[in-house]
């Protein structure tokens, strides 16, 4: 607990069950040491601590209930062992001895030690040695526990790289039928122990994420009998956190901010609403500034139809950002507002959250556009890396120009694989078929949308192109299916074009670091038609080779290929691997591919 106060996630009566949660902590100020209470200097632990639930494994035993948490433990200079694991326990809720015994002699048993324990029984999976770490680290560590009808999971990441792994049974507890809480925090070592942090001038702001069918709420509750001498904010009065409708990078839906700090007299937050930005029919930048001697806090935006309901809290509110300047200046942030009704006039404040409590700047509003019913249309659809038309290729990367296509600006990247099929309200159907989109473009009036042809389009002869947006769909364009067309994919210093080519170890050949003649280097491009078992449309290669073997020319010379195919971890683009032959000149060397009678755009490749 932390200060006598701490917040859990909460999924609603009826909202089914959790199956994944995460704890981090997104901001970590002023933190240069710890000593827990009973274990030294450095010593504590994370937990990630689910609600009490009724264990099939407690039979008739009266006032038996499981209780499971997943702990990350930490005990520098200590003889206890550092590291991941899960615990179980049986716990008995009456009062006085447990009136009854432990199922076997893998569980151990728990005398009662009010106020930090319950008496019954405790089992630990098999511990994954790690660490131990300073906590200096701890803004680095993600502690997440996943429930399944099968096994349990608790993993450690550091640094977003997975470095401990544990597994239990789920059928001890039976975890997956009823997680509906979840409480996380830094802790003391066990034992009912304190995570001391030095007397003032530490801060650290909680995160809490979820995937649940259901929306959680925050609730104020706490399982553990491991402390913090850390205070949690109250910044409403009853003691309130916020609730985020974003995720976490282990993919929860939903996650809970709070703040706990120990500074003495924290500088109340100053944030303020400026005017909104990029504005379109169904989005908007949201801009505002903090002045920074309020710092460690956390920004954020939230916005509604109407200004009564502006309280920093409600929903929806954008992704919290740590700021954490001490420095006496205004501090900038942005976010996007999406998902919004067009011709509609929205209302949105700065917030800001610090030691000292929440605070609210003043309303601004902006509307966003009216919906134009104009239809989109297509112009052409070329090879996403030569722009050569006139025809597609089953598995390339393409472009699809034309107007209307959009009514965002900017260049917008699509994130996250599969690749996904709508974005931005718009979805490009191929032979009246959605198709994956990697990027939906609109700079300076001309507007792309870069996809990739299905694998499908194979059976040919030709395929149709429409974009459906805004509810209305455009007129189809047909272009032939090709066996092959090559694009190699490039980019220009001063009048030269040069490919993306790179050595064997993954450095770009330039004329800084040019290829040598003999050695292997690696020319990324598209088109190059069908591959031994292609992956689903969308997904990303693995290797898969070209039924055919392209030829290469590198300053009018054939080169040896060793290697044509998929290239691993992408969607669309194919690697094709060649031998620099011996005798060119030194210089910049043409380089073509050729593929079942067409040829490639041409690129340069430096040579010593």
């Amino acid at each position: 607990m932390s200060g006598n106060l701490d917040f859990s996630a909460t999924v609603p009566p009826g909202g089914g069950a959790i199956d994944v949660a995460s704890g981090a902590f997104p901001l970590v100020s002023g933190v240069a040491g710890e000593k827990d209470s009973s274990f030294g200097l450095g010593a504590f632990t994370l937990q990630l601590n689910a609600n009490k639930v009724p264990a099939s494994i407690c039979g008739a035993n009266p006032q038996c209930w499981g209780w499971e948490q997943f702990i990350f433990a930490n005990y520098p200079g200590h003889q206890l062992q550092s590291g991941l694991f899960i615990q179980y326990w049986l716990l008995y809720l009456g009062e006085g001895p447990v009136p009854w015994s432990c199922p076997d002699a893998s569980w151990a048993p728990v005398s009662p030690n009010p106020p930090y324990s319950l008496g019954g029984c405790v089992k630990n999976s098999q511990m994954i040695p790690f660490g131990p770490v300073e906590i200096t680290d701890l803004p680095n560590l993600l502690l997440s526990g996943y429930s399944t009808n099968s096994t349990d999971t608790a993993q450690l990441l550091n640094y977003g790289n997975q470095i401990a792994l544990a597994i239990g049974a789920d059928s001890l507890l039976d975890l997956s039928q009823y997680w509906n809480t979840v409480e996380f925090n830094i802790f003391g070592g066990g034992d009912g122990s304190n995570a001391v942090f030095p007397s003032s001038g530490s801060t650290i702001a909680v995160e809490i994420g979820l995937h649940a069918p259901s929306f959680p709420t925050c609730i104020v509750d706490g399982y553990t009998g491991e402390s913090t001498n850390l205070t949690v904010v109250p910044y409403l009065n009853p003691a309130f956190c916020l609730t985020f409708d974003i995720g976490l990078q282990t993919g929860t839906t939903a996650q809970i901010e709070f703040m706990e700090s120990n500074v003495t007299a924290p500088t109340y937050p100053i944030p303020t609403a400026d005017a909104a930005s990029s504005r379109n029919t169904t989005s908007a930048q949201l801009n505002g500034s903090v002045d920074t001697s309020g710092s460690p806090m956390l920004v954020w935006f939230q916005y509604s139809t109407t200004s009564e309901a502006l309280d920093c809290i409600s929903q929806p509110l954008t992704p919290q950002q740590p700021v954490d300047i001490p420095a006496n200046a205004s501090y900038y942030f942005n976010s996007v507002a999406s998902q919004l009704s067009s011709d509609t006039t929205y209302y949105y404040v700065a917030c800001a959250l610090n030691g000292a409590g929440l605070a609210s700047s003043s309303p601004m509003n902006f509307t966003t556009f009216t919906q134009q019913s104009v239809n989109a249309t297509i112009t052409a659809v070329v090879n996403g890396a030569s722009f050569v038309g006139g025809g597609v290729v089953p598995g390339e990367i393409a472009t699809a120009f034309g107007t209307n296509l959009t009514s965002s600006t900017g260049i917008n990247l699509t994130s996250g694989l599969p690749l996904p099929a709508t974005f931005l309200n718009d979805t490009l159907m191929v032979n009246n078929t959605p198709v994956a989109l990697f990027a939906v473009d609109n700079v300076n009036g001309q507007q792309q949308i870069n996809f990739q042809v299905p694998w499908e389009v194979a059976s040919g002869p030709n395929a149709s192109f429409a974009i459906a947006n805004n509810s209305t769909t455009s007129a189809s364009i047909s272009l032939p299916v090709l066996a092959a067309q090559p694009g190699i994919f490039n980019y220009s210093v001063g009048e030269n074009t040069f490919g993306s080519i790179l050595h064997a170890n993954f450095q770009l050949a330039n004329t800084a670091n040019p290829a040598m003649p003999g050695e292997t280097v690696l020319i990324y491009c598209t088109g190059l038609g069908a591959v031994d078992s292609p992956p689903t449309d969308g997904e990303p290669g693995d290797g898969q080779s070209t039924m055919a073997t392209p030829t290469v020319t590198i300053g009018g010379t054939n080169a040896t290929v060793t290697f044509s195919g998929l290239a691993p971890d992408f969607v669309g683009l194919y690697q094709v691997n060649v031998e620099v032959p011996k005798g060119l000149a030194t210089g910049n060397q043409p380089v073509v591919i050729a593929q079942a009678g067409a040829s490639s755009n041409s690129v340069l490749l430096p040579v010593q």
